[in-house]
């Protein structure tokens, strides 16, 4: 009886290079080396979703100078970062994927615990950056992992780290769309995959921008919440939309009963407009019972073509040996090998 996972074969380096990539002949020679370092086979992979003429000068150089097989994958649009890591599991050939972006983020000598994170068992394992540098970006990051953590229930402290050592099977499971990427740990754990962050330094040639656009703050919050619902609500719609309009429901429940009090008592209904907030909060809650109720429908008759569980291991235990001169009742490959 065993539950142990195959053993990997292959690498293939997953390196996504998009507007923040530098120096990535420096980058090439520190990803190779860690690599090299497993003892596996392995294949570089860098994912281009820039049109940056001097990123793709320098892919351009590294390909004419490397002598070691390197492939570039072009998209023909921009596409997000999901997008290109999909795309580039696709072309993979190794069991295992590493992803890297194409800039300084982690110190990688944390690759080697990566590695053996996964060797012990883990589908996924990814470079928590708990020691770097203080300033405004750093809080900003802290602060994003201290929602995402609260709201999703994980205690992981650096989701959106870009350094991942994770099983094939983990990007080929998950539908990974929009800016999903950064809740990659997230929709992996919840996906009943084996998680494992390993704690590491910031890369000391990092460099991060300050402050960005309103808009950009704005997305991360909606995907936060969307995260969220997915991950909690996806199988119980009732349960979230009923318990929101429940809320709405028994608050202008209340106020209507208040007010009907203060109308037998003889106060008039006429220029209140908290008359009309009541009505409205009903109103709501009994629309937010009612799409609960809908999506759950929908889960009934789409149940059955809905998979939402994930067998890690199958463990059985070998027949005990028929008595001599007895025939197999099944033969190899079971009864339809007949």
């Amino acid at each position: 009886m065993s539950a142990a996972q195959p053993v990997p074969k292959m690498i293939s380096a997953l390196v996504v290079v998009d507007a923040s990539a530098n120096a990535i002949p420096e980058i090439h020679g520190e990803i190779v080396a860690r690599l090299e370092a497993t003892g596996l086979e392995y294949e570089m992979i860098y994912l281009l979703g820039s049109s940056d003429r001097d990123i793709r000068q320098q892919l351009e150089d590294l390909l004419a100078s490397e002598p070691r097989p390197i492939r570039v994958l072009q998209f023909a649009l921009p596409v997000t970062e999901a997008a290109m890591l999909r795309g580039g599991a696709q072309q993979a050939r190794g069991e295992l994927l590493a992803t890297f972006p194409a800039c300084y983020e982690t110190d990688l000598s944390v690759f080697p615990a990566l590695w053996d994170a996964v060797a012990g068992g883990a589908d996924m394992a990814f470079a928590a950056r708990t020691q770097g540098t203080a300033g405004i970006s750093s809080f900003q990051s802290h602060l994003f992992n201290k929602a995402v953590a609260w709201a999703t229930g994980l205690g992981f402290r650096d989701i959106a780290s870009r350094t991942r050592l994770l099983r094939k099977s983990v990007l080929e499971e998950i539908p990974l769309y929009g800016d999903f990427h950064r809740y990659l740990p997230v929709l992996a754990e919840r996906s009943a995959f084996r998680v494992r962050e390993i704690p590491a330094s910031e890369d000391p040639r990092a460099t991060t921008p300050l402050l960005r656009s309103p808009l950009t703050y704005l997305w991360r919050a909606l995907d936060m919440l969307t995260v969220v619902f997915i991950t909690r609500f996806t199988r119980y719609p009732l349960r979230l939309f009923g318990g929101v309009g429940a809320v709405f429901a028994a608050s202008g429940a209340v106020i209507l009963f208040v007010i009907g009090v203060q109308r037998i008592l003889g106060t008039p209904l006429a220029n209140r407009p908290i008359l009309v907030v009541a009505t409205l909060l009903l109103g709501l809650g009994v629309q937010g019972f009612a799409i609960g109720l809908l999506g759950e429908l929908q889960l009934y008759f789409s149940g059955r073509r809905t998979r939402d569980y994930r067998i890690a291991a199958v463990l059985q235990s070998d027949p005990p040996a028929l008595p001599a001169g007895v025939p197999d009742p099944l033969p190899p490959g079971g009864p339809d090998a007949q």
